[in-house]
């Protein structure tokens, strides 16, 4: 698949290269692997360096514009990016486990704050 790069921006501040491109006739057929794929082999950049952002249709038109991030190290582009991100990188059954494992996790942290309660506070709760 051919894709055109509207705008390709080194950003020095936050270290990575922010890509803009324009996938034709491809409005809701192109999935984030896909696109990065395309990416990587056209620019010649790892897989694993390459963040999609955004893949956008707009209405009248089949084509696609896609908004990509691509790091040098990923301990930057974590740092600088939700974890959702990431977690939509990966495919859905993946990102079902991940979602579960995390909605867990909280509730755990919560039952052990309340056990560091001191009793004292725990009695004038109680009075």
């Amino acid at each position: 698949m051919s894709f055109e790069i509207i705008n390709d921006k080194e950003n020095i501040l936050l270290e990575r290269r922010e890509l803009t491109c324009i996938f034709p006739r491809s409005a809701g057929k192109i999935t984030r692997a896909e696109a990065v794929k395309f990416v990587s082999t056209e620019i010649g950049v790892p897989i694993e360096k390459i963040i999609p952002i955004a893949i956008k249709g707009s209405t009248g038109t089949t084509n696609s514009e896609a908004i990509f991030y691509i790091y040098d190290q990923l301990e930057n582009a974590k740092k600088h990016l939700s974890k959702h991100i990431f977690m939509r990188m990966n495919p859905k059954e993946k990102q079902k486990k991940q979602k579960k494992a995390v909605d867990k996790a909280p509730k755990k942290a919560k039952e052990k704050d309340v056990d560091k309660v001191p009793d004292k506070a725990k009695e004038k709760v109680g009075q």
